[in-house]
């Protein structure tokens, strides 16, 4: 412990080395050592990493590292590879590690289209407490133009059954009716059925 501070600053800049070899050591080396100080090389070390195929095993220890520092600065470049079915499990271990911190990169894939990508986001979510507003804030950016249709048809859908917060209606009922032209038929249909809830004059 004593020299912890001294060994992660030494690891930092490893994090970022072209060669390949270099950074997964120091990954593996930071799952023990690192400090909040390597946060930001680890995060980055992450987002450099190919999401398709099988991520190397280093990945997973530059998760745990970051699970333990429950800092939310890591918290979306773990968050990434729920998309991932071959790391998912050690992000989402990481990340229930992390706890609320994490909250807001977890909504993120609160209504993602894969729905094993959609129940572990939803299972991290739950566990963190988070309240309905910020998952209905969360809908709402899903609703947007240029998300994928299964995306925002969940939206639309989970939020016919939420509470009515009268604060984010004006802006719940904007999304959806921006829905209402899509000429798929389930997202339409979808976005008029939450209206039935969410409507405003």
């Amino acid at each position: 412990a004593g020299r912890q501070a001294e060994v992660a600053k030494a690891l930092d800049p490893l994090l970022a080395e072209p060669d390949q070899n270099s950074r997964y050591a120091a990954m593996q080396a930071c799952r023990l050592w690192a400090t909040a100080d390597n946060i930001p090389a680890l995060a980055k070390a992450l987002d450099d990493g190919k999401l398709e195929g099988v991520p190397a095993d280093q990945n997973k220890d530059a998760m745990a590292a970051l699970g333990r520092l429950k800092d939310g600065r890591g918290a979306a470049a773990v968050a990434r590879y729920l998309t991932n079915f071959f790391i998912r499990e050690s992000a989402v271990s990481a990340l229930q590690q992390m706890g609320p911190v994490a909250e807001k990169a977890v909504l993120k894939y609160y209504f993602h289209p894969d729905g094993g990508v959609r129940e572990k986001a939803r299972t991290l979510v739950q566990g963190y407490g988070t309240r309905d507003t910020a998952i209905i804030a969360q809908a709402v950016e899903d609703l947007k133009a240029g998300n994928p249709r299964d995306s925002r048809r969940d939206a639309a859908r989970w939020l016919k059954t939420a509470k009515v917060d009268p604060a984010q209606q004006a802006t719940v009922a904007t999304a959806l009716t921006a829905n209402l032209p899509e000429t798929d038929d389930d997202t339409a249909y979808s976005a008029m059925d939450a209206l039935d809830t969410w409507a405003t004059p």
